[in-house]
């Protein structure tokens, strides 16, 4: 489930590694972000960096899991395409979440509401560089 509106970040993890490909790495944190007392959501952002001299375009899916079951699987509503720069990395972050790189921002649960299901698992399918 991805939200877009402006919010502010309020703690952030440092990356983990997702997936590691000779021409892209991609990697996600997860930081919580909102307005006290309200809005507050723990989001994960996806990280892609192209390791080359080249710029590449790189689309894939993004298939969110909530209480074991992939709610996009059957639809292309998830399936995003980014352009990075040589040697450079391309994310978003809480002030970002209505540019292009906002598509990156996932939300993984509600921090102070009863709003939906937290985010059992993520996985990025049909990578495809170019």
């Amino acid at each position: 489930m991805m939200v877009f509106g402006i919010v502010t970040q309020i703690n952030a993890q440092e990356y983990k590694m997702y997936k590691e490909l000779p021409e892209l790495t991609i990697d996600y944190r997860t930081e919580n972000c909102g307005a006290e007392p309200n809005l507050i959501s723990e989001f994960h952002f996806i990280r892609l960096t192209n390791k080359t001299a080249e710029a590449i375009t790189v689309s894939f899916k993004i298939e969110p899991y909530i209480n074991g079951n992939c709610t996009t699987c059957h639809n292309d509503e998830y399936y995003f395409t980014f352009e990075i720069p040589a040697n450079s990395s391309i994310t978003s972050y809480c002030d970002q979440l209505q540019e292009k790189n906002g598509n990156l921002a996932l939300v993984s649960k509600y921090l102070n509401r009863d709003f939906g299901s937290d985010l059992d698992k993520f996985e990025i399918t049909n990578i495809s560089i170019r």
